[in-house]
């Protein structure tokens, strides 16, 4: 089984990492994920424990970066940190939503809050589904497996 190619992006960097309008060393034949989180700590989970799936890991530390990164390549699967500094996850669901060439995608709520009624609120507001943290592998890889490898 091919390793997961793994990719932090930061948009300091995206003259670097863009090359004709193409994110260099990306393989199009590999489904790509997207990790939206501003926790080094969570980006890091996500890389180690997918490294060993056929997946192309890219994280993000930011909604806005999340925004202008779906211009450039469309993912199979994203995770999206309710809460965030630059606007909420909210606020970003809330575009990738409203814009057709996006909105097909399943989005995956990253939060701490496993209240009912917080659960609610993520699924009210366009989140496909959620993951609680801290990240556990084998619920990690159920949503992989469920929305990435339809299995």
């Amino acid at each position: 089984m091919k390793k997961s190619k793994s990719y932090n992006f930061s948009f300091h960097l995206s003259n670097e990492q863009f090359e004709n309008n193409n994110f260099v060393g990306f393989d199009e034949k590999l489904a790509t994920i997207l990790v939206n989180d501003d926790d080094e700590t969570v980006l890091n989970q996500f890389t180690k424990f997918l490294e060993e799936l056929p997946l192309q890991v890219i994280t993000v530390k930011s909604g806005f970066e999340t925004l202008i990164l779906l211009n450039k390549i469309l993912p199979k699967l994203i995770f999206l940190d309710v809460l965030m500094p630059d606007f909420s996850g909210f606020e970003t669901i809330f575009r990738i939503r409203n814009d057709k060439r996006f909105s097909y995608i399943p989005i995956i709520a990253l939060t701490s809050f496993a209240m009912h009624e917080n659960l609610n609120i993520i699924k009210k507001n366009g989140f496909t589904d959620f993951l609680l943290k801290p990240i556990k592998k084998e619920e990690l890889i159920k949503k992989i497996n469920q929305f990435v490898f339809d299995k």
